[in-house]
């Protein structure tokens, strides 16, 4: 899924002058108040100008956010 929207997110946008590209994932944690879940942090990156950084960085976290709401993935 994300090899597959990762460059349409990055065409979409011209403020992303690389990528946007998934680093992996970062964190696994378990959640205390939901027994038997699993939290995970994935990381991604963009290039992007310094000045645009902001703006790129909420592109992205509402695009993924996006995605994930589109193939019904449980955000915790």
């Amino acid at each position: 899924m994300l090899k597959k929207a990762l460059p349409d997110i990055g065409r979409a946008s011209s403020k992303i002058l690389g990528g946007p590209d998934y680093l992996g994932v970062q964190e696994v944690s378990r959640l205390d108040l939901v027994p038997h879940e699993t939290s995970f942090t994935l990381r991604f990156s963009a290039e992007c100008r310094q000045q645009d950084y902001l703006e790129v960085r909420r592109y992205l976290n509402r695009e993924l956010l996006l995605l994930c709401e589109k193939e019904d993935l449980k955000l915790v």
